[in-house]
């Protein structure tokens, strides 16, 4: 898509241009730092104004999405063949800090 508005000729075309090029740099510096990334994600949950309880809320509740993602995988891992029933089946619901976590029982 880039290298397409990239050979558009047209003057019209470089403020999205510069403004394309931009958004791209943004996003790879939040690649290499993605403490950038979530203070970005915070400002504009601010800019719509969410209180700031709700962000802190929001952010946990993507750590925790992230925690339990991770631990599926790990899981999943260490025993590839099993199907979805036997999986659930040997996972045990724990809770901390109010989140409910599904965990391996193995």
């Amino acid at each position: 898509m880039l290298r397409i508005i990239q050979s558009v000729p047209s003057p019209k075309a470089e403020p999205f241009k510069r403004w394309l090029a931009k958004v791209g740099y943004e996003r790879l510096e939040e690649i290499e730092n993605p403490e950038l990334a979530a203070a970005r994600m915070r400002e504009l949950y601010k800019a719509k104004g969410y209180s700031d309880e709700w962000i802190e809320k929001r952010v946990r509740g993507i750590a925790i999405r992230d925690e339990l993602t991770n631990e599926w995988k790990a899981f999943l891992e260490v025993d590839r063949r099993a199907d979805e029933r036997s999986v659930i089946r040997r996972m045990r619901i724990h809770t901390a800090e109010g989140a409910t976590l599904f965990r391996p029982t193995c």
